[in-house]
């Protein structure tokens, strides 16, 4: 059987688009794949909810790695999993890339909220600056280089929702420093959109990185431009 961090890689670089079937339990994700999903999306907002409890980080590390682990183990295409805040900081984030390249998931993405975060659909999220999201996200690149390659470490942003759109425009986190060059970045629908300027200097970016991605045999990353979560997440608007 092939990674699964491959196969992922390998539907981002020949699906003309991506959806990706939302799931919490490993009934579901063979549900998802049965109806023909490609690949299958473990989101911490159901996983705390089919667990008694709302999305607030309740749930722990260990817990969630449980379940991606049971889910993985469920089915034959790959499980990009949401691993928060990576619960805690730069070094949490690296027992939480261990637990999760153990796991058996295809990737994962991990956000830039300060610790406790909440949950990307209600307001009173705030970031941490972009040196702490750079360190965080160069830990976890690290951590993935040296125990498998292939695992895809995806770079969230809740900045539209935290701080608004000049702002959140930034490339949060920073993808050159870091190592990671596949940017997910989401707002709530209660924000407004960003400007159309915003969007074009984002598709624009997203794509230097995706061909930097593609073309580079020395690289590991690759876009999640194809890539749609549904988590509140809109790249079909951009």
């Amino acid at each position: 059987m092939r990674d699964p961090g491959q196969q992922f890689r390998e539907l981002l670089r020949t699906e003309p688009y991506l959806f990706t079937g939302g799931v919490y339990s490993p009934l579901d994700a063979q549900i998802a794949e049965k109806v023909g999903m490609k690949s299958i999306y473990l989101s911490g907002y159901s996983m705390a909810l089919a667990n008694g409890w709302p999305d607030m980080g309740f749930l722990t590390q260990t817990e969630v790695t449980r379940i991606g682990a049971l889910v993985a183990s469920a089915v034959e295409i790959p499980v990009i999993a949401d691993a928060d805040d990576g619960y805690g900081n730069a070094l949490s984030t690296i027992r939480t890339v261990q637990e999760y390249v153990r796991s058996g998931v295809a990737g994962i993405h991990i956000e830039d909220q300060v610790f406790p975060k909440r949950c990307g659909h209600i307001a009173g999220k705030v970031i941490v600056s972009q040196d702490e999201a750079v360190g965080k996200y160069r830990a976890a690149v690290d951590t993935r280089n040296r125990l498998n390659p292939d695992f895809v470490i995806i770079a969230r942003t809740d900045a539209f929702g935290a701080v608004g759109g000049p702002t959140a425009s930034r490339p949060s986190p920073s993808p050159g420093p870091c190592g990671s060059r596949t940017p997910m970045c989401r707002w709530p629908s209660t924000t407004p959109r960003p400007s159309s300027g915003t969007r074009t200097r984002t598709r624009s970016r997203s794509r230097s990185w995706a061909s930097s991605a593609t073309s580079s045999s020395s690289s590991r990353s690759s876009p999640l431009m194809r890539a749609c979560i549904p988590c509140g997440t809109r790249w079909r608007s951009w």
